[in-house]
């Protein structure tokens, strides 16, 4: 069984190793860091800058040890009703057992109930084709607001890559 704890600086170690290249590297991290590889140097210095009330990392695991990792922050210092997730990531080993879905539905419940989160968002790049089919079957949607933004653009790697906005909703989640 998968749960979740707070992240500690030595689980960079691992988490880092899962990025098997350049390209899965921007997948997992936008343009957060800006280079490829990531050291666990730089994962831990990119959390040690956030704000520990706006920026909350976690690790999941189960009993054979480490499985993925996520971040939750606070996108507005002024709206604590949203919550974003991102640096989603599974072990590669790992991938396409269902331990994305399960790390996902775990941190919903972590973001209604301990944050009081009315809504979760995430972005995912439209050539992530595995990443948004979880989010979908977790129940990630695009945003429903007709004005909300659905997709940016980013360069990253000195192409055009699109980002496509979903959200879930705590009454979505009641519905179910």
């Amino acid at each position: 069984m998968l749960k979740l704890r707070k992240y500690v600086k030595s689980d960079a170690e691992t988490i880092v190793r899962w990025i098997a290249d350049e390209r899965s590297c921007y997948l997992w991290s936008a343009d957060r860091y800006g280079h490829y590889p990531v050291s666990p140097q730089d994962m831990n210095a990119l959390y040690s800058d956030a704000d520990p009330d706006e920026f909350f990392p976690y690790t999941a695991y189960d009993e054979n040890g480490l499985v993925g990792h996520l971040i939750m922050r606070y996108p507005s210092s002024e709206d604590r009703k949203v919550l974003r997730f991102g640096f989603i990531i599974v072990d590669y080993l790992k991938r396409g057992r269902g331990y994305g879905a399960e790390m996902l539905r775990e941190a919903l419940k972590i973001a209604f109930s301990e944050y009081a989160a009315e809504k979760v968002t995430l972005g995912v790049f439209r050539d992530n084709t595995p990443a948004a089919l979880c989010y979908l079957k977790v129940g990630f949607h695009p945003p429903a607001d007709p004005d909300a933004v659905k997709e940016r653009e980013v360069e990253i790697l000195g192409e055009p890559w699109v980002c496509c906005e979903l959200e879930i909703n705590k009454a979505d989640i009641l519905q179910e």
